[in-house]
């Protein structure tokens, strides 16, 4: 298979690229490379410039906030073909990275030419609606993330992640504080407490959600 086809497939396979009018999708084709990142892959950090744009079909990208005390805010999670909020807006605002950017699942897709997608905004009305949609969308779920952190107990945002990941989480008690911005003992007396209630059952790294009902009741408090 030639780069051009490798590179028309990808298109495909991205909403946000696939429906573009032929003389845009030719430009950015030309100018587009081919990527792929494993697990644990830093893709992005904070203070790095942003100067392009990637976009994947496969995979997935925690996106994350570090914070002084070693800990990080999960902002999102970046799945095949949806453009991430922050490097658009860096890129947009020439600005560099607030962010962290980490590969959790094999990823595999295109970095396009900043200069060409620049040009392509301009003339593309429906690119750029389709770009400026999903930095909305996502901005809203910002805001909802910044919500919950102020106003919700722990123990809601803990139920509420747990009804969201379940049935089966594979994730550590250090892994879950991380993202909701904790300690692992804080989140281990909790899930313990889940158990005693028969909310849960622990296991060594996963964790199993068996009366969701109940759990989704408490983050709905």
């Amino acid at each position: 298979m030639t780069r051009a086809q490798d590179v028309s497939r990808l298109f495909d396979a991205m909403p946000l690229l696939r429906d573009l009018p032929p003389a845009s999708h030719a430009r950015l084709a030309a100018s587009a490379k081919e990527w792929r990142a494993q697990p644990g892959t830093v893709v992005f950090d904070v203070g790095d410039a942003c100067r392009d744009l990637a976009l994947t079909s496969d995979g997935v990208i925690r996106v994350s906030k570090p914070l002084a005390n070693g800990h990080d805010v999960l902002l999102y999670r970046l799945l095949p073909g949806e453009p991430c909020v922050m490097s658009t807006a860096c890129f947009l605002g020439h600005a560099t990275y607030p962010v962290r950017g980490v590969v959790e699942q094999q990823v595999h897709g295109v970095i396009l030419s900043g200069a060409v997608v620049q040009d392509v905004l301009v003339e593309a009305p429906a690119f750029r609606e389709a770009l400026f949609g999903a930095f909305a969308g996502r901005l809203a779920g910002l805001l909802t993330l910044l919500e919950a952190l102020v106003s919700r107990r722990l123990d809601r945002r803990l139920a509420a992640l747990l009804i969201d990941r379940g049935p089966q989480l594979h994730a550590t008690h250090q892994q879950l504080a991380d993202e909701l911005v904790s300690t692992r003992e804080v989140v281990s007396r909790l899930l313990e407490s889940f158990e005693d209630h028969g909310y849960v059952r622990l296991h060594r790294a996963r964790i199993e959600v068996s009366n969701p009902t109940v759990l989704a009741e408490l983050a709905n408090r």
